[in-house]
């Protein structure tokens, strides 16, 4: 019946093979490759989580960067404001210094033009009678 089914006598030299060389292809290659394919997974593990980790950690540098640009950014904020106003007080009291200073100086030319102007009108008019004596002259000595 076993020579229907294909089956002769080297079945059996063949399974004395299989049960001497199988314990010996287990420690050899199968054992080595298991305890590789662990240690490999292990190390994929540890990095996993190793990079979870480094994500986390990143996350967090992130955030504290992010509250300590904005505090920067009001820092700044607050002094450029500060800076700002000082500097429109410093300007409005050098405009208003030059203000002041301007309009002496306006009064004090209006008043050497008034003075200017008062000489001018006594020299012109003690000059008037000398004028019209001149002119009278000269005409009544034409005609």
């Amino acid at each position: 019946m076993l020579q229907q089914l294909g089956v002769n006598s080297t079945v059996f030299f063949q399974f004395i093979i299989y049960i001497l060389v199988f314990p010996l292809l287990h420690i050899l290659v199968f054992k080595p490759f298991a305890k590789a394919q662990e240690q490999r997974q292990n190390r994929t593990k540890g990095s996993e989580q190793l990079s979870y980790e480094f994500q986390q950690k990143t996350a967090e540098l992130q955030a504290e960067y992010q509250r300590r640009a904005r505090e920067v950014n009001g820092t700044i904020h607050e002094i450029f404001t500060d800076a700002k106003t000082a500097g429109a007080a410093e300007q409005e009291k050098i405009i208003s210094s030059a203000r002041q200073e301007a309009q002496k100086m306006t009064d004090e030319n209006n008043k050497k033009i008034s003075m200017l102007v008062a000489e001018a009108g006594k020299d012109l008019h003690g000059q008037a009678s000398q004028l019209a004596m001149a002119v009278t002259q000269k005409l009544l000595g034409k005609a």
